[in-house]
């Protein structure tokens, strides 16, 4: 859950008791198993050529993609890992890229 889901009323405080139910309910719906074993490979030349690394837009392409994954703010080593470690192949990456797509067109 983004942290401003989390902010009181006053917006002196923050915390998941703060958050709305629906917003709770999501988050756990989106709730991923953490798994060493059995992971699908993502290659680093796919992220490349998606510009998740090593391109000036990558950052902030990561940094939405995160949120649409709900796997929590990651740089460009991290990435790989954090996507593997989740079990998030290449078909629901692919999923979420389309979707980044879509609203970077639209801007």
């Amino acid at each position: 859950m983004h942290k401003s889901k989390t902010i009181s009323k006053n917006g002196q405080k923050l915390g998941i008791e703060h958050a709305k139910d629906e917003d709770i309910k999501n988050a756990l719906e989106a709730v991923y198993s953490i798994d060493e074993q059995n992971k699908e490979e993502i290659p680093l030349a796919f992220l490349l050529e998606e510009r998740l690394i090593g391109h000036p837009d990558a950052k902030s392409r990561r940094d939405r993609l995160s949120e649409l994954l709900y796997i929590g703010q990651v740089n460009g080593k991290g990435l790989k890992k954090r996507l593997e470690m989740f079990r998030i192949g290449q078909h629901q990456l692919m999923e979420a890229l389309k979707v980044l797509q879509e609203e970077e067109d639209h801007e």
